[in-house]
Order: structure tokens, then C-alpha cells, then sequence
């Protein structure tokens, strides 16, 4: 298992998180070998955490990501601040 986690500012939180749940979310569980994705709030922007079976379904769902992110509209969505990937080495629940 592998999981990437994306971390974006907000400049409107709450249409952020209606585009990230109506369009972003259905596109990167409809990649194959994705397992889940979340989305935190964290006050201060969201972040997103992708869990695929294998390396290649992450880089797929962060070729996805760079995509959909590029097309949005920055006075809502804000900017990508980091994105971090490697192996899964412990989850629980």
C-alpha cells in the first residue's frame, strides 16, 4: 500500500470542499488500485490523503490531482502547498 497526502490552502472553504467532494473525489476513486481517499479539515486549508495498492495507482491519482488542481479557479480553491508519497507502514481501524 502506498498513500500520498496533498496539503491545499482555501480561500473559500466551503466551495473548496463542495468541489473537492462532488468532482475531485469521484475522479480519483474511479482510478484503478485506489483504496480510499479522506479529506481533512485542518483550519487553515484541507488535506487530502489517497491510499492506492501500489505505487503506480499514487503517481496515477498525483497525475490526476496536478490536472484538476491546474484547471481550478484559485480565488476558491487556493494553492497546493506540499504534497508528500511513500509506503504505507502502519494503519490500524
Amino acid at each position: 500500500m502506498f498513500t500520498t497526502i496533498r496539503r491545499f490552502s482555501t480561500v473559500d472553504h466551503a466551495r473548496s470542499i463542495a468541489m473537492i467532494a462532488d468532482d475531485f473525489v469521484p475522479m480519483i476513486m474511479a482510478i484503478d488500485g485506489i483504496e480510499s481517499y479522506r479529506l481533512v479539515d485542518t483550519g487553515d486549508g484541507l488535506v487530502g490523503i489517497t491510499t492506492g495498492v501500489s505505487e503506480e495507482a499514487i503517481r496515477a491519482s498525483d497525475e490526476a490531482s496536478a490536472a484538476w488542481s491546474a484547471k481550478q479557479d484559485r480565488s476558491v480553491l487556493g494553492e497546493l502547498v506540499s504534497i508528500h508519497e511513500g509506503p504505507l507502514v502502519h494503519a490500524a481501524g
